[in-house]
């Protein structure tokens, strides 16, 4: 499914204009595309009523998610337990430790990253190219916009 289409769906989900054959099609599938599959894992939680939000916020916030999925996406934003981190600056070369640059968003995936770090742990992300889902570990932030990773070669 294409980000384009899913947003289709999703607005036909705000409107209330789906079948129960047309969720039974999208929404217990998994995508490989992050954006994809987060607006999918969003949109389920949302509607099976595991948020608390009201009705009209829910119709918002999925035209809102169809909206970003219809945007250019950014050409290497990166994510963290599925949330987005930031966008590098770089892509981190084949093979050993690296430091490379990246801006980073002020959210939560960028939140959770830097706790993990300054924990002492190290944090698995993701960006998409060509297609296909690429990791990378993250080992440490040394200064602002600046990230020592090791990318794993050939991940899906």
């Amino acid at each position: 499914m294409t980000r384009s289409q899913m947003a289709a769906f999703l607005r036909k989900i705000a409107a209330g204009a789906y079948s129960d054959d047309e969720w039974a099609a999208v929404m217990p599938v998994h995508y490989q595309d992050i954006p994809t599959e987060n607006a999918r894992r969003q949109a389920v939680a949302m509607c099976l009523g595991y948020t608390d939000d009201l009705p009209e916020m829910k119709r918002q916030l999925l035209l809102e998610m169809a909206e970003s999925l219809e945007q250019a996406p950014d050409l290497y934003e990166f994510y963290f337990h599925s949330l987005p981190v930031g966008i590098l600056q770089e892509l981190p070369p084949p093979g050993g430790e690296s430091e490379i640059g990246y801006e980073p968003y002020r959210g939560s995936g960028h939140f959770e990253l830097q706790g993990v770090l300054r924990g002492g742990g190290s944090a698995t992300c993701e960006y998409m190219q060509e297609g296909r889902k690429r990791r990378f570990a993250v080992l440490a932030c040394p200064a602002y916009g600046r990230l020592t990773v090791v990318f794993e070669a050939g991940s899906v």
